[in-house]
């Protein structure tokens, strides 16, 4: 039986370990952010180039790098992208990461992701009386399309939008047999909210508006 987990953007199907895993980063509008555990948009490439991802050297890091995006003129760029330092304990201090950007840019200051489609994922560390604000990001061949900024209750409205357009698509269906098959003792509603919670990771733009 496969194991779950309640994040903040709902249940999630777990593997054999729940260890916190240090996050992307992204500047946007100046502020730097930590984007969502789900959202890395530099995986694509190391799918595509294996011989290039860095060895993990820590539980905390399983994918081997941490990668430091930014939005410059409504383009989603890398900037920096470091892996452990196998001499530290890896933290948030840059010191303890040592950077390889230089192996994938070469003599750029700045790496576009043109190949990237999906939504960018990623909150306010402050908490507002309505919870904390979320941006997200649609990002279309590596250029910023459209933006919203969101309170909790905000992107809860949105999801149940998003659910109802995507509840159109032949990709619904398969997802709720494919879960259904998953988590045989769960009934449907369950399989509708697992849905729902986990919306942003199924789609790759904004159904609605």
């Amino acid at each position: 039986m496969i194991g779950l987990i309640f994040t903040l953007f709902g249940f999630k199907s777990a593997d054999s370990t729940f260890t916190f895993q240090y996050p992307d980063k992204i500047k946007y509008l100046g502020i730097q952010y930590s984007l969502n555990e789900k959202t890395n948009p530099f995986e694509e490439y190391f799918d595509k180039n294996p011989d290039k991802r860095p060895e993990s050297y820590t539980t905390a890091l399983w994918r081997g790098y941490i990668g430091y995006f930014e939005i410059i003129e409504q383009q989603l760029f890398l900037t920096d992208i470091t892996r452990p330092n196998p001499k530290y304990e890896l933290t948030e201090d840059k010191k303890t990461q040592i950077s390889f950007f230089k192996e994938i840019a070469r003599s750029e200051d700045k790496f576009k992701v043109e190949w990237y489609n999906d939504i960018l994922v990623f909150s306010k560390d402050e908490y507002t009386k309505n919870g904390r604000d979320y941006f997200l990001l649609e990002i279309k061949k590596g250029i910023l399309t459209k933006s919203k900024n969101l309170t909790y209750n905000e992107l809860t409205e949105l999801k149940e939008r998003l659910l109802i357009e995507f509840q159109k698509t032949d990709d619904y269906n398969i997802r709720f047999k494919s879960l259904k098959n998953s988590f045989p003792d769960k009934d449907d509603v369950f399989i509708k909210n697992y849905i729902k919670n986990h919306i942003l990771e199924y789609i790759t733009e904004f159904l609605t508006d």
